[in-house]
């Protein structure tokens, strides 16, 4: 008896998902990062350590 319990209680807890799925792609955000050498801000996925690592990004 004690197992249905158990069973009643894990099926009503995923009956709700904590992340609902979107029709559309995932979509990477990217944000404003400093470069820890020249100080200029550039738009990215990563921490920019080097001025060698923000070569191609867009400058702020």
């Amino acid at each position: 008896m004690e197992s249905a319990s158990v069973n009643t209680v894990f099926n009503t807890e995923r009956q709700g998902s904590y992340f609902k799925r979107s029709a559309g792609p995932r979509v990477l955000l990217r944000e404003p990062e400093v470069c820890a050498e020249c100080n200029k801000v550039f738009v990215s996925l990563y921490a920019i350590r080097s001025c060698a690592d923000h070569q191609g990004l867009e400058q702020i």
